[in-house]
């Protein structure tokens, strides 16, 4: 990732696994995140932020926001300790517009799906030992 750049576009890719092996991370000492079709593991691709907002936005969903000194340092970060802090529909429902002031972002269906998939895909797989985030520049 380019550090330089104040600002830019990354993907946040989760996934979830009970099992932690060499292959966890990277397929097959690639880039490529592990599929859940092709892999056995649960993947999800759900999310576009830019970086100012990373912070941000673990702090709204998690209640977490040490994440980007970790990110921006790492590609891999382990989410499994903070994930019991997930944020329910319902709090997202009553505080969505508060996301909105934070990020500057637009208030869309399309936003407010997009962080219901996270919100939905973590607690889905709360019982899964690990959630791993990889950040991709977009």
């Amino acid at each position: 990732m380019n550090k330089n750049e104040l600002n830019y576009s990354v993907e946040l890719c989760f996934f979830a696994t009970d099992n932690l092996n060499d292959k966890i991370i990277f397929k097959n000492n690639t880039d490529e995140v592990l599929d859940r079709d092709k892999d056995g593991y649960l993947t999800l691709v759900c999310f576009i932020i830019d970086t100012k907002n990373i912070n941000n936005f673990f702090e709204f969903i998690l209640k977490y926001s040490d994440v980007v000194s970790l990110l921006l340092d790492n590609q891999i970060i382990d989410l499994s300790e903070c994930k019991i802090n997930c944020i329910t529909n319902e709090y997202l429902e009553n505080n969505y517009l508060k996301w909105i002031k934070i990020s500057g972002r637009e208030n869309s269906m399309d936003e407010f799906g997009a962080i219901q998939e996270v919100i939905n895909y973590i607690m889905r797989n709360n019982d899964k030992k690990y959630l791993f985030l990889k950040m991709e520049e977009k």
